[in-house]
């Protein structure tokens, strides 16, 4: 994280070959300067994203990101313009950034408490409001239900136990499950297919998708 500043994290990678690239979601949206093999600038913001999905990307295309960290208010529309109209290097993006980009305590209070807890009730009683208030106030400030929050968090944290080895070898997944507030671990590799295209066993194969889910971002 960039001290003083909205930005989680800042990425950069070429492609060199057509292709796709894998994407999970991170709770986290990213303004992302795209280049193609004429040095041609897009800028443009990724949305808060539900599931794992694959993004078509040309040979030859370049990008520069900026990770924003989650529950980040932002004014899309002036500094993507502002961007557009100054031609900004990367590294020259940052004031820009933070001129119009901001972070709510209380928004940042909700969602560590999204990220701890067992459920939306739990939540909002540890948060000192109702649960409808707490809908409210997460759709108006995130435009996410706090349920998108909470599930998001669990699964990511849940994806990180069970990549990480412990002395014995792996954690047994049952035991994953019941660590990270799941009925049982049938209702985790639900949660895992549906967030992240891929099941609890699967994940240990996959280091693509195991890198992204130890980088930065919610949870």
């Amino acid at each position: 994280m960039i001290s003083g500043t909205t930005i989680l994290a800042c990425w950069s990678g070429l492609q060199e070959e057509e292709g796709t690239v894998r994407v999970s979601p991170d709770g986290c949206r990213d303004l992302i300067l795209r280049m193609d093999l004429a040095k041609r600038p897009v800028w443009f913001i990724s949305g808060l994203q539900e599931h794992t999905y694959d993004v078509a990307v040309a040979s030859g295309a370049s990008f520069h990101g900026f990770r924003l960290r989650p529950g980040t208010i932002l004014d899309d529309e002036r500094l993507l313009n502002s961007l557009r109209e100054r031609d900004p290097e990367p590294d020259q993006a940052l004031p820009l950034i933070n001129e119009f980009s901001r972070l709510c305590p209380k928004v940042e209070e909700m969602l560590a408490c999204l990220a701890e807890a067992s459920s939306i009730d739990t939540a909002a009683k540890q948060l000192g409001v109702p649960p409808r208030q707490l809908q409210r106030f997460s759709m108006h400030h995130t435009q996410q239900s706090p349920g998108y929050w909470l599930r998001l968090a669990r699964v990511r944290r849940a994806a990180r136990a069970v990549l990480k080895p412990v002395d014995s070898g792996r954690e047994p997944l049952a035991a994953v499950a019941a660590d990270h507030y799941y009925a049982d671990q049938a209702h985790m590799t639900r949660d895992f297919r549906r967030w992240l295209g891929t099941t609890p066993t699967a994940l240990r194969t996959d280091p693509e998708l195991a890198a992204q889910l130890m980088e930065s971002g919610y949870g």
